[in-house]
């Protein structure tokens, strides 16, 4: 994981993904190159990372390369109880599509609500679709602490 420290990018930890290694050294590549390196690379990739004084949330994505990359990346919520270091990793269905609320967490509230924004899906009729699509998002608390109840 990567953090901007005074307009640099510094590793901050590393988690291993076997066959999703991201590329070493990609920070010092030319700008311009990256995203073909990407492009052509399996890996993972946080994109939230947030932490409270209970526990540390990841959305992660595993990414497979371009040769590989018939399905879109696999979507994950990873969630680790600091007290007891108790985990839950689940996947979410890619299925339900990008404007869902699930794909969008944005923050990790001290009363353990994760944060996301989005639109609600519902049932209409016969169809699935997404509620009030043409208006403004919702904002959806998800309470972290039901994840460790089971």
């Amino acid at each position: 994981m990567y953090r901007v420290k005074e307009g640099e990018l510094v590793q901050s930890c590393r988690i291993s993904f076997p066959g999703y290694e991201f590329p070493t050294g990609l920070s010092q590549e030319d700008p311009m190159k990256v995203l073909d390196i990407l492009h052509r690379t399996s890996y993972a990739a946080i994109k939230n990372y947030a932490e409270n004084e209970r526990y540390i949330f990841l959305y992660l994505y595993l990414t497979s390369s371009a040769a590989e990359r018939s399905t879109p990346p696999r979507v994950f919520y990873w969630a680790v109880n600091k007290p007891n270091g108790e985990e839950r990793v689940i996947e979410l269905d890619a299925n339900i599509g990008p404007d869902s609320y699930l794909f969008n967490p944005q923050l990790l509230s001290e009363d353990n609500k994760l944060y996301c924004l989005g639109y609600l899906f519902e049932n209409a009729g016969d169809k699935e679709q997404f509620a009030d699509e043409d208006k403004n998002p919702s904002v959806v608390a998800l309470d972290i602490d039901k994840l460790f109840q089971y």
